[in-house]
């Protein structure tokens, strides 16, 4: 009985570990989408694509992130060239 008892523990265990993990690098690749400047763009992109991706769940929150602020970053240039022109 009591090795169902750890072998349940050791499981929940690595499930909060994987989740850890993955949230870590959710919140790294925002940082970087958070840094990219023209001048930063090949070093940003670089370590990006060095995040290492092991779920499904994981690349589509990435993509998620990647495409907000794409979509914010045109808002925001449509709304000035509208002031501008």
């Amino acid at each position: 009985m009591w090795r169902n008892d750890i072998a349940v523990c050791a499981q929940r265990h690595s499930t909060i570990t994987d989740d850890n993990e993955e949230e870590r690098k959710q919140k790294e690749f925002k940082g970087l989408l958070n840094k990219i400047t023209p001048e930063k763009y090949q070093t940003i992109c670089a370590k990006m694509l060095n995040i290492d991706v092991n779920h499904p769940s994981t690349l589509h929150s990435l993509i998620m992130q990647a495409r907000s602020l794409a979509c914010l970053v045109h808002c925001n240039l449509k709304c000035l060239c509208k002031v501008l022109c």
